[in-house]
């Protein structure tokens, strides 16, 4: 059982040419969508483990790299448990950048309604990990008709290819071109891609994918 095509890759290389694959995405019950509050803060958002295959340091360069974030009044918001050392690193990171120090906040783990809404009020998520093989913290946000920047270590190219976000280069320049586009999309663009990204979530539902 493989979740995407670059995991069936994968398997295949350890397994042989003639193994019996099957690709099933993590199929889940999708949540109720929240209603979005127009007024809370801009914010980009990062959901998952505090962890260096999260590659959370090329995300701070990255914003650190990018005009358009530093001289807005959007924030980034990590949300996760830390890994002790690389969290260190990344505070690092910030003491060495100042345009971006008070524009990242570590808010700890959040569950249950409060990560949906979360979810639902940020402009973007972003998940730029060096390697995922699927990525359920990507439907999630869908599921709340926010856009997602994933990495091409993830297996999200469909984000594109359905108007839902973008698929990109996990580097601090890709990140922060990708950051700049965002920021300047215009009102009519970013209301299509929320709609977009809310019929993507539904193509994962389990309900409507019980045969498979």
């Amino acid at each position: 059982h493989a979740t995407s095509e670059d995991e069936r890759k994968t398997i295949q290389k350890y397994f042989g040419l003639h193994t019996r694959i099957e690709i099933i995405p993590n199929y889940m019950e999708v949540p109720q969508k929240i209603s979005r509050d127009e007024k809370s803060d801009k914010y980009l958002l990062y959901l998952g483990r505090i962890a260096p295959i999260k590659a959370l340091d090329n995300l701070l360069i990255g914003l650190s790299k990018s005009s358009r974030f530093i001289n807005s009044d959007f924030k980034m918001l990590l949300a996760g448990i830390k890994q002790r050392d690389y969290y260190k690193s990344l505070d690092e990171i910030l003491e060495d950048n100042p345009s971006i120090k008070n524009k990242v906040e570590f808010i700890g783990s959040i569950e249950g309604e409060e990560k949906f809404k979360l979810f639902a009020n940020a402009y973007y998520t972003l998940l730029v990990s060096h390697s995922e093989n699927f990525g359920n913290v990507i439907i999630e946000s869908l599921s709340q008709g926010t856009p997602v920047i994933a990495s091409k270590g993830t297996p999200w190219q469909i984000l594109e290819e359905s108007n839902s976000g973008y698929w990109i280069e996990n580097s601090p320049n890709s990140i922060a071109e990708y950051i700049d586009r965002i920021i300047d999309l215009k009102l009519d663009k970013y209301s299509i891609q929320r709609e977009k990204s809310y019929q993507l979530a539904l193509k994962y539902d389990i309900y409507v994918n019980i045969e498979k």
